[in-house]
């Protein structure tokens, strides 16, 4: 099971040397309970390094441009005929694209992988091998998450089902 650096997060909870202040800001606490009835009503097991950094941490605003979903607000990407319909979200980010898990992807000693879906161009990607590591690899880049999502090997981009072909702004 993967575990959070605590460097990882100390360094992402000190003041940005751009503005200020921290690059994470707590939104509001969670609770254990609340992340079971998510995975109660998703009917999914969450991945134990993200259910152990929300417990800790709440839900955050990273670099004002990626917003954590509260457990009540995680929801399935329900866009049929794409290779992530049914993946669960669980942050949004400034420009409307979304970070997921695939509950189809097996578990890996609690872990699944972070997925990033686009929007523009219409795809998907696997953003890092598991939660923790992706809060380490924002935390080693002087960037903001925007800057960090460069890094991201590859988008697979993808047709929009015939349902879905309207502009890109339309489909969440």
């Amino acid at each position: 099971m993967a575990q959070i650096d605590e460097l990882a997060l100390q360094k992402l909870l000190e003041p940005s040397a751009n503005k200020g202040r921290p690059r994470l800001i707590r939104r509001a606490e969670v609770s254990d309970l609340a992340l079971l009835q998510a995975a109660k009503r998703l009917e999914v097991a969450l991945p134990h390094s993200y259910c152990a950094f929300v417990t800790r941490m709440g839900t955050v605003v990273l670099d004002d441009e990626l917003t954590l979903l509260p457990p009540e607000e995680l929801y399935d990407l329900d866009i049929p005929d794409t290779p992530f319909n049914g993946w669960i979200v669980i942050a949004i980010d400034g420009t409307g694209n979304l970070l997921a898990f695939d509950p189809d992807d097996p578990m890996v000693e609690g872990e699944r992988h972070v997925k990033y879906v686009s929007h523009d161009p219409f795809g998907h990607g696997v953003l890092a091998p598991t939660f923790a590591a992706l809060i380490e690899q924002l935390a080693a880049s002087s960037a903001s998450y925007l800057g960090a999502l460069e890094r991201l090997a590859r988008i697979e981009e993808v047709d929009a089902p015939p349902q879905l072909r309207k502009p890109w702004w339309k489909l969440w």
